[in-house]
């Protein structure tokens, strides 16, 4: 947008996006999941509103997600940053005000009820940054893949003083013993001395 706000559409999503932002409805998100981020400058209202089929979210300078889950319009609200406020659209009920870390969930028949603190925020938190810091490594990273098509990295040599033991030079007769005994192996032990005689 204009002031540099920004949202994200998740795939399967059905959202209509309102072109007069800055009076009222920014977003109406009938289906899916949407990301979104906005700014807000210190001192400057900016007065937008989210809508699903059950809810209406109020902007205050926030990132957050809203995720309608099904065709009756449950609605899943989770806050990163900022505050926002929700209310039902269908139910008499009072308005909740989410702090970052918070979630609600809207039903279709029932009045709104904060949710415990998302313990797992801050893990969700630190999961996003792996998640966009390997999204860039993909994005920004030449192939891995060689000249001739080949993956590149480490080969293997056969060759050298290690890959040729073993191998049958084809010029030389054996006439060893046959004792079976691998070449650089210790000889084995003298058999025991016989028993002695019968002399006392």
């Amino acid at each position: 947008m204009s002031d540099g706000s920004t949202f994200e559409v998740f795939p399967n999503s059905e959202v209509t996006f309102r072109k007069t932002y800055g009076i009222g409805d920014l977003l109406n998100v009938w289906m899916g999941k949407v990301k979104v981020y906005i700014q807000h400058l210190p001192g400057i209202p900016n007065p937008n509103n989210v809508t699903t089929p059950t809810a209406l979210i109020s902007v205050r300078g926030t990132i957050f997600d809203v995720d309608v889950q099904d065709l009756e319009g449950t609605t899943f609200v989770t806050l990163d940053e900022g505050i926002v406020d929700v209310r039902h659209l269908r139910v008499a009920s009072g308005i909740v005000r989410l702090a970052p870390g918070e979630s609600i969930q809207v039903l279709p028949n029932t009045p709104l009820v904060p949710l415990a603190h998302d313990r797992g925020f801050v893990l969700r938190q630190v999961l996003k940054g792996l998640e966009d810091a390997v999204r860039q490594a993909v994005y920004q990273r030449p192939g891995n893949t060689g000249a001739g098509g080949g993956t590149t990295g480490p080969v293997g040599s056969g060759g050298g003083a290690q890959g040729d033991q073993g191998k049958n030079k084809g010029n030389t007769a054996g006439t060893g013993t046959g004792t079976g005994a691998p070449t650089g192996a210790p000889p084995a032990p003298p058999p025991p001395p016989p028993p002695g005689g019968g002399d006392a």
